[in-house]
Parts: structure tokens; sequence; C-alpha cells
């Protein structure tokens, strides 16, 4: 759990629990033992940012698992209360990467659904989740636009076919 966050229904798990969990899983595939989660399967789960009302932040992404069995969750991007962000995520025992790029929020929500599938293998209950590697305000990746790589693509053209001119 970061300090740039209060939380309301947040809780951190700094030692992985019941082996073949979401909890447990969630741990081999960071490497780290400290976690954020839901206790008693809280919905919502809100993350604020801790800062002046003119703060907001860029959500990048998280791993998430759920803990318990597998379930659809809301993950939702607000700023002020206003709703800007919306997406449905459906998690199990394996941790999956969120990747939202939400610019302009100053808080992000997680709500259970009405879906929740209990793995019987395991003894733990509810509609739990898992969260690490939260990851803020990194910029995004820029991905070439179509008609750039169109311009780029008929320059190198151009090119080969100079050089073959001057070649002959």
């Amino acid at each position: 759990m970061s300090s740039l966050f209060t939380y309301n229904g947040v809780t951190q798990l700094n030692t992985p629990i019941a082996t073949g969990s979401g909890y447990d899983n969630l741990a081999a595939a960071t490497g780290s033992t400290g976690m954020a989660f839901n206790p008693n399967g809280v919905s919502p789960s809100d993350f604020f940012l801790v800062g002046n009302s003119a703060s907001t932040f860029t959500l990048n992404s998280f791993l998430i698992a759920g803990a318990w069995g597998t379930q659809t969750l809301t993950i939702r991007g607000l700023n002020n209360g206003v709703q800007l962000f919306s997406q449905a995520l459906a998690v199990s025992l394996s941790p999956v990467l969120f990747t939202a790029n939400w610019s302009g929020i100053d808080q992000f929500e997680i709500l259970t659904g009405n879906d929740f599938v209990q793995n019987q293998t395991l003894t733990g209950s509810g509609q739990h989740w898992a969260l690490d590697n939260l990851t803020i305000n990194e910029a995004a990746a820029s991905v070439p636009e179509p008609s750039t790589l169109a311009i780029v693509a008929l320059g190198l053209v151009g090119l080969g076919l100079a050089r073959r001119k001057q070649a002959a």
C-alpha cells in the first residue's frame, strides 16, 4: 500500500495466506508479501489521493486476483466524486494486470459484483480481492499513428529507390 493514498475499505496484508489462494498467487507473481485487500469483502473499496483538493493522478495499472474464487469487479475512476471512467474486470485466483491509463482522477474504487464463485478447494471464503504493484503517474508509451507509419514507410521506399538508382 502506498503512502500517496488514504483508503476506505482497504487493508494491508503482509503475509500471504492459504496456499493456492489469490493472495498466495499474487505474492508469488510480484515477489512481495505486502498487498492491499478488501477485508470482509467490503465493497466499494476506495483509494483516495493524499493532497489538496486540486490534486489528480493517472492510474496506470495494478495486478489483482480474486482471493477465494472468481468474480467480476468494477473498477471506477473518479474526480471530486464524479465518475470519469469505469471498466468491468473478471478476476480469478491467478493475478491479472489491469491497465487503465486513466488521467485526471483523484480517486479510484473497486466494487465487487454478484457473480462470485467460491473455489471449493480453499478454506477461505468471501468476495475478497488482492492487489499489488499499483503504478501511477507514469507516462504512457506512445504508439505511432498509422499516418506517421505510412510517411516513414514511403520515405524508406524512396530511399531504397534512390539507392538502387545510384547503384545502376
